[in-house]
Order: C-alpha cells, then sequence, then structure tokens
C-alpha cells in the first residue's frame, strides 16, 4: 500500500478458513478490522455492486513520507483507501474484481479493463488477455484487447468471431473491445 510510508500497512485485514469460503472469495473480515465499499462520490454499495475498498484497523499507515497530496488522498479520518474495487456477495464474503485505475470510461460507462480480461481468459481458445483504453483518431476512448491463443487454436477469423460473440453474450455492449489483437506465441 504505501511507498516510502512514515508506517506501513501490511497485514491481512480478510481471511478465510481452510475449506471454508466460496472459490475465488477474499473471505470476510479479520476480527478488529472494518472494511467499507463505497462508490465514486463516498457513498456505501449494495451487495452485488462493485465499490472502491476502504479499510480501518489497529495497523493502518499514517501516511506517505514526503507526499502530502497523496496522503490526503488515500488516509481519510481514519481509513485507508486502498483502490481495490470489491464486491460483496449476500453471503457476506468480498470478491476482487480489479483496481480503480484500471476503471476507465468507455462509451460514458464506466468500464473495468480487468473484467473484459477475466472474460477473455476464461474463453477455452484464450491463454492470455490484456486489455487497454485507447483513443482513437476522434480521441475517444475505445477498449483493445491483446491475446494469445492456447497452442493449436486457428488464429484465423473464425477464431476472432468466435471471441466477438463470446464477449457480446457475456459483457454490456460498452465493455465489447472494438479491437482485439492475436498476439504470437511467447517464445519459449
Amino acid at each position: 500500500f504505501c511507498a516510502s510510508p512514515v508506517r506501513r500497512m501490511w497485514l491481512i485485514f480478510m481471511s478465510t478458513s481452510p475449506g471454508q469460503g466460496s472459490p475465488g472469495s477474499l473471505g470476510t473480515p479479520a476480527p478488529g478490522h472494518e472494511v467499507r465499499l463505497l462508490d465514486e462520490v463516498g457513498r456505501p454499495v449494495a451487495d452485488g455492486e462493485v465499490g472502491e475498498l476502504w479499510v480501518r484497523g489497529p495497523h493502518n499507515g499514517v501516511g506517505y513520507a514526503h507526499h502530502p497530496e497523496h496522503t490526503r488522498r488515500v488516509f481519510v479520518e481514519g481509513w485507508v483507501r486502498t483502490g481495490d474495487l470489491l464486491v460483496r456477495e449476500a453471503s457476506g464474503e468480498y470478491f476482487f474484481r480489479g483496481r480503480r485505475d484500471a476503471l476507465v470510461k468507455v462509451a460514458g460507462q464506466k468500464t473495468l479493463t480487468s473484467e473484459v480480461e477475466h472474460c477473455l481468459r476464461a474463453h477455452e481458445a484464450v491463454l492470455e488477455a490484456r486489455v487497454e483504453a485507447v483513443p482513437d483518431e476522434d480521441r475517444i476512448r475505445e477498449l483493445v484487447a491483446r491475446v494469445r491463443l492456447r497452442e493449436g487454436v486457428d488464429t484465423g477469423a473464425a477464431t476472432l468471431r468466435g471471441l466477438r460473440t463470446y464477449l457480446r453474450a457475456h459483457l454490456l455492449p460498452h465493455a465489447c473491445p472494438s479491437k482485439i489483437v492475436i498476439e504470437p506465441p511467447a517464445a519459449g
């Protein structure tokens, strides 16, 4: 959390016990720690909605050495704004959804590049995926996905069409990349 901190906040503030919790869950708050998920204007989000994780506990840092502006943004009234985007399910478990710095506006809608990457990686043909927002010729952001396919998967137009169809079935329209680039296999 802290580069050049006065004190560090480097601890476990959420956990699960072996054999408990859902796959992919970060768990629930550890004893003595409080967490909350807030939207971009500081309001709590409902279960099932993505919000930024704020943490408070006995081991919070107090700021960044020689970085007062960053300290004011991150350390707020005893809380630490982590920049992590999570969702809390009705079960009380928390799930990671990305980072605030990976939240971009595309077609006027907020989009998490990490969600698009996760969706692409879930496709059987995809080995790796990276998504970025780049300005087009009119300086409007569009999403570009770069994928590395699994060994033996055809790199032709049929595969690209299949990926586009898959994304349209699993994402909102604004989150579907306008361009998909197939990267060559990694040298190895």
